[in-house]
């Protein structure tokens, strides 16, 4: 499938077999080129999500994931824990949505370690979340801590970007200045 861009399986119930078989096309390498990859009420647990989470690094040009309504909890994201002492550390550069909705393994202490994953750089182009846990109110705000580190990095991405027109600017009035005062000296 070396040119499949969107592989949509929601509602498909991929089971316990189903998450190596995907994951290991993944990992090999047969999928290239996918952008879109929805998994939604699949009845992914914590395994299959370990299994995809650990895979997502294999597809470089994944911009949307879409892992809704699945009962895997904090032990689903172990795959996305960075340690310190590790020499690598699992980045899916190109995810720029990640569709978590109605999550009822979810609580709010797996909420929080996503939101440092997060802020730790594993998805550095991440620019939507879309995340709430399941029932009841008190429950679906957990997701907040995850939501606000998605809204800082977008901040820090905003603020790089100014800081560089600021410094192409004040590049572009100095030269300026160079150039009147050398017309000045020869005049």
């Amino acid at each position: 499938w070396p040119r499949l861009k969107t592989l949509d399986l929601d509602g498909t119930p991929i089971g316990p077999d189903g998450y190596p078989q995907l994951c290991g096309a993944i990992t090999a390498k047969h999928m290239p080129q996918l952008q879109t990859l929805h998994l939604q009420d699949t009845g992914m647990g914590d395994i299959g999500a370990r299994l995809v989470f650990s895979a997502l690094g294999c597809l470089p040009t994944l911009s949307l994931l879409n892992l809704s309504l699945n009962p895997f909890g904090e032990e689903g994201l172990a795959p996305l824990q960075h340690k310190p002492m590790a020499r690598t550390h699992l980045v899916v550069a190109g995810l720029k949505e990640l569709h978590m909705l109605a999550m009822p393994g979810m609580n709010k202490k797996a909420w929080q370690f996503l939101g440092r994953t997060i802020m730790g750089g594993t998805f550095p182009a991440l620019e939507n979340l879309y995340a709430t846990a399941a029932q009841p109110e008190a429950v679906r705000c957990a997701a907040e801590p995850a939501k606000l580190a998605v809204a800082a990095i977008r901040a820090g991405r905003e603020a790089t970007k100014a800081s560089k027109a600021a410094v192409a600017a004040l590049g572009t009035v100095h030269t300026a200045k160079k150039k009147a005062n050398k017309k000045a000296k020869t005049a």
